[in-house]
């Protein structure tokens, strides 16, 4: 019995302490680190391409909104990419919009928008294409 409990006591003894470890969680966290910030600005990234997106579709909404009561006008399709473009200030830069249709009441216009996109994370590019919303609505 009495061997047993020395033999108890060696093995505590040869156990590691705390401070002996101490530089694991930095490389740990050192080794994790590169991983978490490709998501975190991946995800950064996809937010910022969704803003635009949302961006873009309400702006040819706008634009068909304006289309439908812009028969009168006398360049109804220049009326529906003016007010298209104001609804989008963030887009100014890049955005297209194309208006299709007779502006004669009972018929369609579809107005469609398309804005170019990069998604970069760090450095490197993800994706890269163009962002397209269409809306149709009838002429009253």
């Amino acid at each position: 019995m009495r061997r047993t409990l020395n033999e108890i006591r060696r093995v505590q003894r040869q156990r590691r302490s705390p401070r002996d470890e101490r530089g694991q969680a930095l490389v740990e966290f050192a080794l994790v680190l590169p991983i978490l910030m490709i998501i975190l600005l991946g995800t950064l990234q996809f937010g910022i391409a969704f803003f635009q997106w949302q961006e873009l579709s309400a702006a040819v909404s706008e634009g068909a909104r304006i289309g439908i009561v812009s028969a009168s006008e006398a360049n109804p399709a220049a009326t529906v990419r003016t007010a298209a473009e104001q609804a989008a200030p963030g887009l100014a830069d890049g955005i297209t919009i194309n208006v299709d249709g007779a502006f004669t009441p009972g018929q369609d216009i579809t107005v469609t928008g398309t804005f170019p996109v990069s998604i970069n994370v760090l450095g490197m590019v993800v994706y890269e294409g163009d962002l397209q919303s269409t809306r149709t609505m009838r002429v009253v």
